[in-house]
């Protein structure tokens, strides 16, 4: 007869590890809920691309028409001396999308004012000065020094390469948000994911795991998801890089060609790409990382999921628990783990009292995503709209 060595030792770090996996898996529930429901987001909330709104426009209330230069649009020379301005004044019937989508519901509205919030934070000095100076060129046109030329085309050129960036962010995030991600298989395919990169590099086979360890790996998830947020960011800076380096090219040639053709695009773009990375990774910690913490309809949203969602995080989370059982416990240990997962799983499916429900913070938390996606696809129908109306407008012409 064999006897079984129940060696509880091994059982402690055992332990530990499944306490660091149920920590991480409530952290990535959170982050993954976040990130899909915020694909529903239309772009332009997010990666606004209008020159004449926040965070470009910094005083939108202001009367000085100054304050709301366009740098994508210019006077000839005859409006320009009229105007004492060489760019166009933005005109004053910016769309409000909130108001647009979130009529006549006040939980969805102040949803999208809070996505809002991480768009504007900005680095605004390059705006206000590009304005201020435009306007100290009132009436004066062509020229005012060379020094002076190039700082106003340089601020130019960071207000118009801070949008293009946006105009790409914002199409990349339209075309996610067309795929109606926030579904349990889009979910159980992150999960998995997230838990397997945090499986593989947390382990600390071969050392001693003391039973408190689950908290000191807190900071290990919270790094991991951060390192995702700064690559986005890095790929934001990447392209924030090139459109500089090109604009620089094409706006100061004769400058570049006499300082070095690639010296100054090459140190004026670093520059740029540096401040717009650090803009970016703010914005989208914001967005990704906060969010999920202080916002309430995002934590019911995650929250409800883990029962919408639960046969597919019980089986992740099982099968991750078994592998940490393999690397800590011993055959013996191993084998009562295993009947004791059996035991759950035959009870949980098949002895178990049927659920008695959602419950009514659940059931207005489902509501509420229905929401975000009706007001998506409406968002994706008005896109179409308009770009069917200005290509008929560029073939009528």
């Amino acid at each position: 007869m064999v006897s079984i060595n129940s060696k509880f030792a091994e059982w402690l770090p055992f332990i530990s590890k499944i306490l660091e996996l149920l920590v991480a898996a409530i952290i990535y529930i959170f982050v993954i809920d976040n990130c899909l429901v915020k694909t529903y987001v239309p772009g332009e909330l997010l990666y606004p691309v209008d020159p004449c709104d926040k965070p470009y426009v910094t005083d939108t209330g202001s009367n000085n028409p100054y304050k709301k230069i366009n740098p994508f649009d210019k006077n000839n020379q005859a409006e320009a001396q009229k105007m004492g301005s060489r760019y166009r004044i933005c005109d004053n019937d910016v769309s409000d999308l909130i108001e647009k989508f979130g009529k006549g519901n006040k939980e969805l509205k102040n949803f999208l004012y809070n996505v809002k919030k991480s768009s504007l934070i900005d680095f605004t000095m390059f705006y206000d000065t590009f304005r201020d100076m435009s306007k100290e060129r009132a009436g004066k046109i062509e020229y005012h020094g060379i020094i002076n030329e190039i700082l106003l085309i340089l601020c130019m050129i960071y207000f118009k390469s801070a949008i293009q960036v946006r105009q790409i962010m914002k199409s990349l995030h339209n075309m996610v948000g067309s795929l109606d991600l926030k579904n349990v298989y889009i979910f159980s395919l992150l999960f998995f994911f997230c838990l397997s990169v945090y499986f593989a590099s947390t382990q600390t086979l071969g050392a001693d795991v003391p039973w408190y360890n689950f908290i000191m790996k807190i900071p290990v998830t919270i790094f991991s998801i951060f390192s995702g947020v700064a690559l986005l960011a890095l790929f934001g800076a990447g392209l924030t890089y090139v459109i500089t380096f090109v604009n620089v090219l094409i706006n100061l040639p004769l400058t570049c060609f006499f300082t070095g053709l690639l010296v100054l695009p090459t140190a004026i773009a670093f520059l740029f790409s540096f401040i717009q990375g650090i803009v970016l990774l703010i914005q989208l910690t914001k967005q990704f990382l906060i969010d999920p913490l202080l916002n309430a309809n995002v934590r019911n949203i995650a929250i409800c999921d883990v029962y919408n969602y639960k046969l597919s995080i019980t089986i992740i989370l099982i099968l991750f628990s078994l592998l940490n059982a393999a690397l800590y416990l011993s055959q013996e240990n191993i084998g009562i783990y295993c009947i004791t997962v059996v035991l759950f799983l035959v009870y949980k499916f098949l002895i178990s009292k049927a659920d008695a429900g959602l419950s009514k913070m659940c059931k207005d938390s489902n509501d509420f995503v229905e929401k975000i996606r009706d007001m998506n696809n409406k968002y994706k129908d008005s896109e179409n709209n308009n770009s069917n109306i200005n290509n008929s407008k560029n073939n009528s012409d």
